[in-house]
């Protein structure tokens, strides 16, 4: 994985949080792709934000949020919190998920369009 630093400009998003291993956020992603979906609203780039490292934290205390850029205006669901990203230089890396689950996947492929 190549990790580097990039300037991201401020923007707003919607957020799940999750706690646990970080390789099972996926769920905290699914949830967010179906709100988008059921909703309607248009959402741009898919962010995760760690807030801690696993070097320091056992992993079922890790914290991150699944994250993704709002491109409109939304009325968040429960535990769906609406938040801004501030400007500024963050470490950033590209993840590829190879396979979604089952019914996500035909609704998440059928609206990426829509989605920008």
């Amino acid at each position: 994985m190549e990790v580097r630093t990039k300037t991201i400009a401020a923007m707003s998003v919607a957020r799940v949080r999750h706690v646990g291993p970080y390789e099972t956020a996926g769920l905290s992603f699914e949830r967010l792709f179906r709100w988008a979906n059921a909703a309607g609203v248009a959402v741009g780039r898919v962010l995760t934000l760690s807030h801690d490292s696993p070097e320091a934290v056992p992993p079922e205390q890790l914290r991150s949020d699944a994250c993704v850029e709002l491109r409109g205006e939304a009325e968040p669901a429960d535990g769906i919190v609406l938040d801004a990203i501030g400007a500024g230089r963050y470490a950033v890396y590209a993840y590829l998920r190879r396979e979604l689950s089952g019914e996500l996947d035909s609704e998440y492929l059928a609206n990426l369009p829509r989605f920008g």
